[in-house]
């Protein structure tokens, strides 16, 4: 039978194919998960590429991305909506009109520039080379020449840009930081962020940012928290904000390998290689899926999900989504417009 589901903001991951209902002991929430690793002899995994490169991933693939490789395959990317210092690269925009250049083609209110339609950005020559070296002179070591766009990540208040190479560079509003570039700066002029591995992926929120490195490190910036709002967000265990990338220990002290990630407005959800969820920051709304409002400082598993394998991971401001393999989603977290709220199939 189907029944609607309400609007009440779920504190706990919905399983919409059982009605059973786990006992109070199965979803009592271990505070001391990182203490509870150490006792039971969990190694301390090492950083090193080729011991990363065996591990799994959930879907039985190989967890570690092939490193960069070259390439001079260019790609096209459309980028359209509201641009806010910086966030779509207008000086790269390929406009055949010229409109834009004009001050048209959009609609454009002070800082604000509304590209209402699909636009290409222009990815070669000397246009692309002068976006990513602003700046720069000829003889710096990190000028970027001819460069391959490999992927696009956007935020509510910056884009990040990840180059074949694994160079990652940002650029839009960076009010809480959140951008990591050691400021508070904005900048409408693509930022690199440095770090030891080539980055995979960035999850851009509009507080605080993280990035995911092809070795399954996950690094993380931006505003900590504050009791009212929450803390815990960056993983970091404190209520520490930090201005730039700063490695999540904890993981690697639990031998984890982290293979998704997704920053919320004041909470974290990361997937690991094993198919674990795990989450930290503002309890609020029960965003962090563990049956309580508690904020956390450190990442921590997902309990009521038990050893299902996870192999993807989703969600907004204040809400969370995870696919296993069975293809059964999951969802937790704030639901006052119906994020989380689906009609449920019981059997």
């Amino acid at each position: 039978r189907v029944v609607p589901a309400s609007n009440a903001s779920a504190i706990t991951p919905c399983t919409y194919y059982s009605s059973d209902r786990p006992s109070s002991s199965q979803i009592r929430r271990h505070s001391e998960h990182h203490r509870r690793h150490h006792l039971s002899g969990t190694p301390r995994r090492s950083l090193s590429t080729a011991a990363a490169t065996a591990v799994e991933s959930p879907n039985g693939e190989s967890a570690r991305p092939e490193q960069p490789s070259k390439s001079s395959k260019s790609r096209n990317v459309y980028m359209w909506g509201t641009s806010k210092k910086g966030t779509i690269p207008m000086n790269i925009l390929l406009d055949p009109t010229g409109s834009l250049a004009a001050g048209g083609g959009g609609i454009f209110s002070g800082d604000d520039k509304v590209i209402d339609h699909p636009m290409k950005l222009n990815l070669e020559g000397d246009a692309w080379n002068s976006f990513l070296n602003v700046g720069k002179d000829d003889g710096d070591d990190d000028v970027v020449n001819n460069a391959v766009l490999k992927k696009v990540f956007c935020g509510a208040s910056g884009t990040a840009m990840v180059l074949e190479d694994g160079r990652c560079f940002v650029l839009g509003t960076n009010k809480n930081g959140e951008l990591g570039i050691g400021s508070l700066k904005e900048t409408t002029q693509p930022k690199h962020l440095p770090l030891p591995s080539p980055v995979s992926k960035a999850s851009l929120g509009p507080n605080f940012s993280a990035l995911l490195t092809t070795t399954g490190d996950l690094y993380t910036f931006g505003y900590g928290g504050s009791r009212v709002n929450g803390i815990g967000c960056l993983g970091q265990g404190s209520v520490d904000s930090h201005p730039t990338p700063t490695l999540v220990q904890s993981l690697i002290e639990d031998g984890c390998y982290a293979a998704d990630v997704h920053c919320g407005e004041y909470s974290m959800t990361v997937l690991t290689t094993e198919g674990e969820v795990l989450t930290c920051g503002s309890g609020s709304y029960g965003r962090l899926g563990n049956l309580e409002t508690v904020d956390q400082l450190y990442l921590e598993p997902v309990e009521l999900m038990g050893a299902e394998d996870v192999v993807q991971i989703a969600g907004g401001f204040a809400f969370s989504l995870a696919l296993n393999k069975g293809g059964l989603i999951h969802a937790w977290g704030r639901n006052n417009e119906g994020q989380v709220s689906f009609y449920i199939l019981i059997f």
